[in-house]
């Protein structure tokens, strides 16, 4: 049984704190609303919508949705690829920590 991620953990701790701040999102709240604004964008292109002139330019109209249902599908092969850090840094007024766990 393969286990799947569930939280992107951010961790901040600046200089002289003792403990950091710790701030979880759940990964499936962010993968629903991102499937979410998709169905929005599909929804209203299906009633005529057509996106400004400035991505009108570069990004069909037709695959608008599709473009916004990609960070969604990035989610998901996170969730999917279990724990793993994104990044740390560590400097001499800050660590800094993105997890997925």
């Amino acid at each position: 049984m393969k286990w799947t991620a569930g939280f992107l953990i951010v961790r901040v701790r600046p200089a002289g704190w003792r403990f950091g701040l710790v701030l979880p999102f759940p990964l499936f709240v962010i993968e629903e609303a991102l499937e979410a604004v998709a169905s929005i964008v599909r929804l209203g292109l299906w009633f005529g919508w057509r996106p400004p002139s400035r991505i009108g330019r570069f990004v069909a109209a037709e695959a608008m949705a599709d473009i916004v249902r990609l960070p969604a599908a990035f989610m998901r092969g996170l969730r999917a690829n279990g724990p793993l850090v994104l990044a740390e840094v560590v400097d001499a007024n800050v660590h800094l920590s993105v997890r997925i766990v």
